[in-house]
């Protein structure tokens, strides 16, 4: 069975997956050094790339992704709601995969990551960036 995508949805998508996908570099990068290069913990150092990747993500998901015409008051208020949510569920994936069950911590956060993924593109696709849409 074949599913198809609307072109919109489709699109947006593929701008997602290039904009989180420079997020999660940032994020990985950010956790690798704090942790292999300064010692911090690994949860803590997971969760301090996250808050600073979300950043990057907010401001390109806004203008490039999902290229929204809505307040971005009201995307930012919202998108702290999600990230917060998200950052919850990346930091327990990761410590049940890590801590609990033993997995090397970069499986533990590709693993987390691409749960995190389907979360954030669903909220942001209905919730987040909803709305108008910004002319191309």
């Amino acid at each position: 069975m074949t599913v198809r995508l609307p072109r919109e949805v489709a699109t947006q998508f593929l701008r997602f997956v290039l904009v989180g996908g420079t997020a999660t570099g940032i994020h990985y990068g950010i956790l690798i050094l704090l942790h292999e290069h300064y010692g911090w913990p690994l949860v803590p150092a997971t969760s301090t790339g996250f808050a600073i990747s979300a950043m990057f993500n907010f401001t390109a998901s806004y203008f490039f992704t999902f290229r929204s015409a809505a307040p971005i008051t009201r995307s930012i208020g919202r998108y702290v709601v999600v990230s917060g949510t998200g950052l919850a569920l990346n930091a327990g994936i990761f410590w049940l995969l890590n801590k609990a069950l033993h997995s090397h911590y970069m499986v533990a956060q590709v693993l987390a990551t691409g749960t995190v993924m389907m979360w954030n593109f669903s909220l942001g696709r209905l919730f987040t960036f909803a709305g108008n849409r910004a002319p191309r």
